[in-house]
Order: C-alpha cells, then structure tokens, then sequence
C-alpha cells in the first residue's frame, strides 16, 4: 500500500487512520457551528478578499492586514507564491513534504536538495546556512518538519532569514503543525519575519477541519504579498471556511488543551513503541517517524489500521513510516496491533 499523501480513508472504510495528523480532539464547537451558521451566505460568492479572516489574523499576529493572504489550504499558497516568486533556483530540506519540489518543478526550477542526516534524527543544523548561494532564489522550509516532526532551532532559523535577505533569496517557512508544540510561539519565524520572508500556516491540522481547505500566510513584504494574491483563482477561500477560519482564532483554551494532550499521548507511543524495538525518531508534533520492519503498513492492514508509508519521502527507505499521534483508545489498538505484527 503507497500513498502520496495520508488520510486516504474512503478507500479503507471503518479503517483506523494513523496516516493524516489531524487533531484527535476534533473540530472545536463553535468552529463546527460557525461553519454550519454561514449557510445562509452560500448563496453568494464569498469575499475574494476574505477581509474580515485577513483582519483577524493580523490582528492576532500584529501585523497589517495587506501582509496576509489566505488560501483553500496552505498547498495552495505554495503553489501561488512558487508560481509568483518563480525561483530558478531554490533550496529545499529532504525529508519534507513532497509539494515543495512537485510545485517548483512544474515552475522549471533548479531544485537543490540539503539532505538530513538519520545520525542527527534528521535535525537542520548550522551547515545547511552554507547551502544558501548568492544563486539562490528561494528557500523553503518546514518547522515542525514533515515527517519527522521537528522545529528548526531558534538561532538557525533567525540566522537563515538573515542570510536569505542579505542574499536576496525569499524564504518561506512552514509552519502548518507548530500549533501541536509546546512554547510554540517561541519556535515561530515571526518574531524574525523580514521583508523576504513568508510565514506559510494551515488552520485545517490543528482545528480538525481538513475538508473545508484553509491557510494563511504572512508576508514581511506587502509588495510580494500583493502579487502572490494576483496569481491563483479570484476566490480562494468558500465562506464555510472563512466562517470556520474567524471562529477557530478565538480557541485559545482548545489550543492550549491540544498541546497538552498530544505532549502525553506522543510520549506514551514513544514509550511503549521503544519497548516492542522500533526506533522512533525525536518528535515535537502530533506525529512521529518511525522506523521497523519493511512491509508493516501492508501487515497492519488486517488490523483495519492505515499508516503512512514514507518510501516517497527523499531520502526515506520503505523501512521508515509515519504515524499520526490519536487518541489514548486508538493509539493502544495501534499498539497492540504492532506488538502482533512484530511478535507474531
């Protein structure tokens, strides 16, 4: 079983899914009825502008409204900002998510990998700043990292988005999961934002609403800001979503309960997987890697359990794979399934 990406559950009904990192807590409630409520609006076409989720967000992050623009999910935005940016050369982290390089190629860009290395538990570390040319155009990277679920330390990343403006590369880091991390504010690149930077976030893992489709960006530059929002469809956002998007910035206390649970159930996997001999890789996110034997995710399948093979990740073998961090429930059955899986 290989999958381009997780959460392919409607080919595997009644399936435990550990291949998509999406909030066990679910959908907050008022998202749920926020969304529910704007049926009266479906009549219309939403805002292009989505100037009242744009207001929000700026506001939430004390910036200015022209510096954000939002999207149906934060692939979309890669795609538009890779397409507006139009990098001949740009310089990606591997492992990491596979839209990266799939979006810079169709761009016909000259994509340089910076490989991670397994000894490090595939950490960024100070070398990869020397991998950023006076040639590059772009940088993209991921903080908590897909799929290995680690930040990018602080002063790495304040010292690449000081390398990136003084080279004239535009930087673009993704922070799609850093709402699972504890302290997360202390790991964003916000604080750090310059005028090439681009902070890339989705609302659609941490708020349980992957099927509305909904992400945001902010921009250190307005002028970059405004081309971006020229290129891609002139809707771009449903008003389910954005009505979804404006209530889930006021989940401060569900926020804050989902750190906390994903921390507890993260470290009793690590735990008991570590017990049964499979190497599991350091995690700060709602998934962990992991590597066993070759052909588990085909063996849990009798389980009615899906995993994420990781097989397409560069620089990933099929002995590696990614599981989602569930509830305690499903994580025990996940558990179990392993241990008869492994033990026999």
């Amino acid at each position: 079983m290989r999958m381009i990406h997780g959460g392919n559950t409607r080919k595997f009904p009644g399936f435990i899914d550990f291949s998509a990192n999406i909030n066990p807590l679910g959908i907050p409630e008022n998202v749920r009825r926020a969304a529910i409520e704007s049926a009266s609006e479906w009549i219309h076409y939403p805002d292009p502008d989505c100037s009242e989720l744009c207001s929000e967000i700026a506001d939430k992050f004390c910036t200015s409204s022209k510096r954000v623009l939002c999207g149906n999910g934060a692939d979309d935005l890669i795609y538009r900002i890779i397409c507006t940016v139009k990098p001949r050369k740009a310089l990606i982290s591997v492992p990491s998510f596979s839209e990266y390089q799939k979006f810079l190629n169709q761009s016909v860009c000259n994509v340089q990998k910076y490989v991670l290395s397994e000894l490090n538990n595939f950490q960024l570390d100070s070398t990869f700043l020397s991998a950023i040319t006076s040639d590059t155009e772009m940088v993209i990277l991921c903080s908590p990292n897909n799929p290995t679920g680690l930040t990018i330390p602080e002063a790495i990343l304040a010292d690449c988005a000081e390398r990136c403006k003084r080279l004239g590369a535009i930087l673009m880091c993704d922070e799609s999961f850093i709402g699972f991390v504890p302290e997360n504010k202390r790991r964003s690149i916000l604080p750090m934002l310059n005028e090439n930077c681009i902070l890339l976030s989705s609302m659609t893992k941490l708020y349980a609403i992957p099927g509305l489709r909904i992400g945001y960006a902010l921009f250190g530059s307005q002028e970059l800001a405004s081309a971006v929002k020229e290129c891609g469809q002139f809707w771009p956002v449903s008003a389910p979503a954005m009505a979804a998007g404006i209530a889930a910035l006021n989940c401060h206390e569900f926020e804050v309960k989902t750190v906390h649970f994903i921390t507890q159930e993260r470290e009793f996997l690590v735990r008991e997987l570590s017990e049964l001999g499979v190497k599991v890789f350091p995690s700060e996110a709602n998934f962990l890697l992991i590597k066993s034997v070759e052909g588990l995710d085909d063996l849990l399948l009798n389980s009615k359990i899906l995993i994420r093979n990781c097989s397409n990740f560069d620089g990933l073998s099929p002995q590696f794979f990614r599981i989602a961090v569930r509830s305690h429930e499903d994580n025990l059955k996940f558990l179990n399934a392993v241990r008869r899986c492994l033990n026999g």
